[in-house]
């Protein structure tokens, strides 16, 4: 069975982007009604909604590197059944609220029956889709949407139906590392009118992971650097695999760069860091440590508001009188808390589901009929020949064998 192999897009020609990114041009689609607003260009949170089982079986595999993971493995740690869409519904619905653009999706069906004959259980990290979907606007007014492969070995065909997906929805203006680069949007943003300078224009900014754990290798810090070109660079040094876990970075409905929530604790460069931040006159909030660790600290940033999936708890009356009068502080109901478990125990929150896309409207076809032909095409025989055949091609099978041994060692 042949599948088609990912193709990279290249935003509007006179961006400048990296000799390490291959271009090409994608049609647009007829145009839908015009947009009348000034900005035509909007930002769509991207989620998929995870099946009634999610959860519910203790994994066999493993991220490789996520100590909590690998202890819920010899745990058994389980869920209740349909928690998880439970929880994603809930924040999609959360999202629409508060006037952001969500695509829903389902997760794959024929992602999880492959998986499932790979590494003995359906992947359970798809949904979270910042780490391989992040839209982004350039400092010029224009815009790229990275789809970033994967590193992690059970995680490699995540990529794959994303593409697939955004491609049937129209997006254009993609763009993919080439092989060696490793790059995952939990570990990195990018605020392109971050600083107002009176008379010179704004200062963009690019937040960057780094440490042993780190999902983001030196080539892919490169590679981020080259693609935004951006007049300042915050390093957020920390033993957690994604800088989202750890820093939260609040805007104002101007997209200003206002205030910084950091679990000063995790961070290892934390001194240099708040320096940096004092210099561009941005205050911080030191957030409890035990508090990131329970993924409450890894929110969903949007001008102007930021929304949780697990709540500060204690600490939230404490947050909200710090918290910038610029930003308001949404969290799911506390009858959900429990349901959200299952993304504490894979380290994930409201950011870590919620990947995104900048597009014009006019470019895509979000209707709910096309929304249900994308979902019926994730979910086929067909999608799921080529799935396997991805798989063969990277030798998946093999290194997912490879990847047992390692980690059987290392929890025994």
């Amino acid at each position: 069975m042949r599948y088609d192999r990912l193709t990279t897009y290249h935003c509007y020609s006179k961006t400048r982007v990296p000799q390490s990114i291959i271009v090409n041009n994608t049609p647009k689609l007829p145009a839908k009604e015009k947009d009348e607003s000034n900005d035509p260009l909007k930002k769509y949170w991207v989620m998929f909604k995870p099946t009634k089982d999610w959860m519910t079986r203790p994994l066999s595999v493993a991220g490789e590197g996520n100590a909590k993971m690998l202890q819920a493995v010899q745990d058994g740690t389980m869920q209740a059944p349909n928690a998880g869409a439970q929880v994603i519904e809930a924040l999609a619905g959360l999202y629409r609220a508060k006037g952001r653009r969500v695509l829903l999706f389902e997760s794959s069906q024929a992602l999880h029956r492959t998986t499932t004959d790979i590494l003995g259980h359906p992947d359970p990290d798809d949904v979270f889709t910042v780490d391989y979907i992040s839209g982004h606007r350039l400092k010029n007014g224009e815009y790229i949407n990275i789809l970033n492969t994967l590193s992690a070995t059970p995680r490699m065909l995540e990529h794959y139906v994303a593409e697939r997906a955004l491609r049937e929805l129209g997006v254009i203006n993609t763009t993919t590392q080439i092989k060696g680069i490793d790059v995952e949007g939990g570990d990195f943003t990018f605020i392109p009118e971050a600083i107002p300078k009176m008379e010179q224009g704004n200062e963009s900014i690019l937040v960057m992971g780094e440490g042993p754990n780190s999902r983001t290798n030196d080539e892919g810090r490169k590679w981020l650097r080259e693609l935004f070109s951006p007049d300042h660079i915050l390093t957020v040094r920390t033993d957690q695999f994604h800088r989202d876990l750890v820093s939260t970075f609040l805007l104002d409905k101007e997209g200003r760069l206002v205030q910084v929530l950091l679990a000063q604790a995790q961070i290892s460069n934390r001194d240099q860091l708040n320096e940096q931040l004092r210099q561009l006159g941005v205050g911080t909030v030191d957030i409890p440590e035990h508090l990131a660790t329970a993924c409450a600290l890894n929110v969903s940033v949007n001008k102007g508001d930021i929304i949780g999936m697990q709540s500060f708890g204690a600490f939230e009356a404490t947050l909200k009188d710090r918290l910038s009068p610029n930003v308001t502080y949404h969290v799911l109901p506390e009858h959900l808390q429990d349901a959200t478990r299952g993304f504490t125990i894979l380290q994930g929150g409201a950011n870590c589901v919620s990947g995104s896309i900048v597009a014009d409207p006019e470019d895509i076809d979000d209707t709910p009929k096309n929304i249900q032909r994308i979902n019926d095409m994730l979910n086929g025989r067909d999608f799921e020949d080529e799935l396997r055949a991805y798989a063969t091609d990277l030798d998946l099978f093999q290194k997912v064998q490879d990847l047992k041994e390692k980690q059987s060692l290392r929890i025994s």
